[in-house]
C-alpha cells in the first residue's frame, strides 16, 4: 500500500493498492521459463526489450480492487486463452449453436442465451480496462503510456457504471472478437485508438480483442453490451494483432541485451 489518498474509482480517501493496468495473470501467458527469452518482450514502437516488470501504479483502494475482480476480472481470466493452449470461452461457444455465419467467415453467437457465458462479466471487464486507460498515465517497462482521450462525461459515466451506480451508457458499444486461429497469438496490446476520430479503441489479451466504440450506429447490432449480447469467433483479432505486431517489430530497435538472444 502507499500513502493514504483518494481512490480513482470511489473517490474515498483510503490507502491505495498497487493496481495493475492489465491483470497480473495475463503476463503469465507471455513468459517462457524454458526458452532463450524467458520474460516478456515489450515494445513502444521505437524500442523492444525483454522485461519482467508489469504495468502498475497506486490507483484503487482494496474495496474497488475487489469490485473489479468480482465484477468481471476473475471470470474472464478463468476463460481466457491459457498458456497451455486451452481456451474455455471459445470451447463453450463452439459447443453452442451459432446465430449465423457472416460472409467473411465469422461465427456469430447470441451470448446471452448460452450457459456459462456471462455478457455482463465480459462487458464489465472491458469497461474497467478502458476506464483505467482513460483516468491515468502509466509508466511502461519502456517509455510512457499517455491516457486515452475519452470525453470527461464518458469517463465519469464509466466510473459510475463500474461502481454499480448506473447502467452502461446506451451509446457505448463494446465488441468482442474471440480468436479463430488454431494457435491464437500469445500477446497483449494496451488500449489505443483504432483511428484518429477518438471514437474507437482496441485492447487485446490472449485470444480476445475488445473494442469500445462511442455513438449510435450500425455496430450496435454487433454489441456485446446490448441485447442479444453478440460476440463472434473471428479472425479480426488475429489479423489486428499480427499487423500491429509487424508494425512494432519493423519500427522497434531491440536493446543490445535482447538482440543477443534473437535469432
Amino acid at each position: 500500500m502507499t500513502a493514504t489518498t483518494s481512490c480513482a474509482l470511489c473517490h474515498n480517501v483510503r490507502p491505495l493498492l498497487d493496481s495493475h493496468f492489465l491483470p497480473a495473470a495475463v503476463y503469465k501467458n507471455l513468459l517462457d521459463p524454458a526458452g532463450q527469452i524467458k520474460n516478456t518482450i515489450v515494445s513502444n514502437g521505437t524500442t523492444a526489450a525483454e522485461r519482467s516488470n508489469q504495468v502498475s501504479q497506486p490507483l484503487l483502494c482494496q474495496d474497488c480492487e475487489i469490485l473489479f475482480q468480482q465484477g468481471g476480472e476473475s471470470w474472464v481470466l478463468g476463460r481466457r486463452l491459457m498458456p497451455d493452449g486451452s481456451f474455455r470461452l471459445r470451447e463453450t461457444l463452439q459447443a453452442a449453436t451459432p446465430a449465423r455465419t457472416t460472409a467473411s467467415g465469422d461465427t456469430v453467437y447470441e451470448a446471452g442465451g448460452i450457459q456459462d457465458i456471462s455478457p455482463e462479466q465480459l462487458v464489465y471487464f472491458a469497461a474497467s480496462i478502458f476506464w483505467r486507460a482513460a483516468v491515468a498515465d502509466w509508466r511502461l517497462p519502456i517509455g510512457e503510456y499517455e491516457k486515452l482521450t475519452l470525453a470527461p462525461s464518458l469517463i465519469e459515466a464509466l466510473r459510475k457504471y463500474l461502481l454499480g451506480e448506473q447502467p452502461l451508457p446506451s451509446d457505448v458499444v463494446i465488441l468482442l472478437h474471440v480468436s479463430a486461429a488454431a494457435q491464437p497469438i500469445q500477446a497483449t496490446f494496451l488500449p489505443y485508438p483504432v483511428n484518429g476520430d477518438g471514437q474507437g479503441f482496441h485492447f487485446y489479451i490472449p485470444g480476445m480483442l475488445f473494442t469500445l466504440v462511442t455513438g449510435q450506429g450500425p455496430l450496435i447490432e454487433a454489441s456485446l453490451a446490448h441485447h442479444p449480447n453478440r460476440l463472434a469467433i473471428s479472425s479480426v483479432g488475429d489479423d489486428f494483432v499480427r499487423q500491429a505486431g509487424l508494425r512494432h517489430v519493423a519500427s522497434s530497435q531491440p536493446t543490445e541485451r535482447l538482440g543477443r538472444k534473437l535469432p
